[in-house]
């Protein structure tokens, strides 16, 4: 498996991930309802209704009723509301055939409180940013969890790669064992010096043992975020490949400030404080309304000759001014007060993740070139160590070292190796933490959002 599939696989398995997806669409579902808003609504309800009634008299009367009842209500943009209702019945009663139609409306138009298009726009715009916000943070799930395994299954190489070092260990170690045994046999050691060698071998074994076991648990935490079955055999083909790269600290910070999800939330959520405050102020001033209202009532004889004999009307408008003024109400007070602290809150909170973005940076960046430099260093330190092993082992055949001098070697040896392979591994693992400070990681393997996450403009979804 490669580091490719692994990354795939995650996409398309990990549970978390799936979880993140569902609730964006809700959040989206969510956006959708506010932007029809000003869409007017409506209902219609019809019906007949059959009646039989038997007086005291045994007289047998059969009433027939029918209803045609539209509505029509419209939120309009300038904060007002108008409401138009048509009230139809018919009735039938032992020959007897009348009909009522009723058309009503009723409009209220707020002046000061509630009125006007940029304030009754708020609730579109925060809907907007919370679908926005919901698309970031899709975005910091993807990226926590494609580190997450990208580390897993690294975790992974190096357990493997450690197997093979100690295997090679345990080797050297039985042939360093049959090497001692030769001389003891020429008489050129000592039997006694053969003990430490025994020991170094029952060692090595405990070694490789905790290795393997390692790597085993390695395994099972790379499938369990995988979502795959635990019997699966997971073979890494990535190449552990280091390569050099030149890091500029500003260029990089002026990409997370584009990027990085929490840094985009918060400029997200200042902006919603904003319209917050806008909303408080407008609610914080009087109440002034244009209402007016009209119904219509029209009524004949024949059920289904609406203008027919005994076709009679009558009508009514009203239209009227309504200014309410709020007296010692401490409430709204609150309210907008609130709402001012909560803004500079998010002012606040935007400067201090700004910094703590930076200082991330920064820290990244360094720890990519200190991470390098170590890994030169113990490229050095691992060519120096197989050097003194293999002198050292030619000095004891030629009788000029001791058994306990090259058993020391093999063990620097090999804590060179490994010390090697963790310095590779803390190197790559470092770049891809900076990746993932940076919010480039989708960028990285090339992971798309379904969702729009560009520069904030409000006047689209």
């Amino acid at each position: 498996m490669s580091l490719a599939d692994a990354v795939l696989l995650l996409l398309r398995n990990n549970r978390s991930i799936r979880s993140a997806y569902l609730n964006r669409i809700t959040a989206k579902y969510s956006l959708i309802l506010q932007e029809d808003r000003f869409v007017p609504t409506g209902s219609i309800t019809v019906g007949p209704q059959f009646s039989r009634n038997r007086d005291t008299s045994d007289t047998i009367s059969n009433t027939t009723t029918w209803q045609v009842n539209p509505s029509v209500t419209w939120n309009t943009p300038l904060g007002g509301s108008f409401t138009f209702n048509w009230s139809n019945t018919g009735t039938s009663a032992n020959g007897v055939n009348s009909y009522a139609s009723n058309p009503s409306f009723s409009l209220t138009l707020p002046l000061l409180q509630g009125g006007g298009i940029d304030v009754n726009r708020i609730p579109i715009l925060q809907a907007r940013i919370t679908n926005r916000n919901a698309t970031w943070g899709l975005r910091s799930t993807l990226i926590s969890q494609i580190t997450s395994v990208i580390q897993n299954y690294r975790s992974l190489i190096q357990q493997s790669e450690n197997v093979k070092i100690q295997q090679q260990a345990l080797e050297r170690a039985r042939q360093q064992v049959a090497v001692n045994q030769a001389l003891i046999d020429a008489g050129r050691m000592a039997a006694q010096d053969i003990v430490q060698s025994n020991f170094s071998l029952a060692q090595n074994e405990i070694s490789l043992s905790q290795a393997r076991n390692s790597l085993d648990n390695a395994r099972l935490t790379l499938l369990n975020q995988l979502d795959l079955p635990e019997d699966v055999e997971i073979v890494p083909t990535e190449s552990l490949d280091t390569p050099a790269v030149t890091l500029d600290v500003d260029r990089l910070f002026q990409i997370a400030l584009d990027s990085n999800p929490g840094y985009r939330q918060a400029q997200l959520s200042l902006e919603n404080a904003r319209l917050s405050l806008e909303s408080a102020e407008n609610n914080y001033l009087w109440s002034l309304n244009i209402t007016a209202s009209g119904s219509y009532t029209g009524t004949a004889d024949s059920t289904f000759v609406p203008r027919g004999a005994g076709y009679q009307t009558q009508d009514n408008e009203t239209i009227g001014l309504t200014l309410t003024i709020p007296l010692n109400d401490q409430q709204r007070d609150q309210t907008l007060v609130s709402a001012r602290v909560g803004m500079r809150q998010q002012q606040l909170a935007l400067e201090d993740n700004r910094q703590s973005l930076r200082t991330d940076i920064l820290n990244a960046v360094r720890n990519v070139e200190i991470l390098y430099r170590q890994l030169q260093q113990s490229r050095v330190a691992l060519e120096l160590a197989r050097q003194q092993l293999e002198t050292e082992r030619v000095k004891l055949l030629n009788g000029r070292s001791t058994n306990f001098q090259v058993l020391t070697y093999e063990n620097s040896y090999v804590q060179a190796q490994v010390s090697e392979l963790q310095a590779r591994i803390s190197y790559l693992n470092a770049l891809t933490t900076l990746d993932q400070s940076l919010g480039q990681t989708l960028d990285t393997w090339r992971v798309e959002v379904p969702f729009q996450t560009g520069p904030l403009d409000l006047d689209r979804p």
